[in-house]
């Protein structure tokens, strides 16, 4: 059983490190644009939510981060996924894919 806390606790860094990864190469102006926070605040939230999310692997590993342990508490971690789930869903989507670029014309059905 305990491989599947270690797995569950990988998908959830790996989906916090997309997050923040797909953040950082937006444009500031896509988030402005859209009307939702900074992209500054988003990247501290998603940031947090990316190294506190590694606390467990790391302590597998044999590295403890004491301060880690706050930000895995209860309530605390449940809002840092709902922030995730919020922006990989709703956020992302009314973004677009462009990162703010121009579209690219479609070349037929080949791609």
């Amino acid at each position: 059983m305990l491989w599947f806390y270690d797995l569950l606790s990988l998908a959830i860094l790996l989906g916090f490190a997309f997050a923040f990864l797909d953040a950082a190469r937006r444009p500031a102006r896509a988030f402005e644009q859209i009307g939702t926070m900074k992209k500054p605040l988003w990247l501290l939230v998603l940031g947090i939510g990316t190294v506190s999310s590694a606390g467990p692997l790391l302590h597998r590993l044999g590295i403890y981060l004491p301060f880690l342990d706050f930000f895995r508490r209860g309530l605390l971690f449940i809002v840092f996924l709902i922030v995730l789930v919020y922006y990989l869903g709703p956020i992302r989507q009314r973004m677009g894919e462009t990162f703010g670029g121009p579209e690219r014309p479609s070349r037929g059905s080949w791609g």
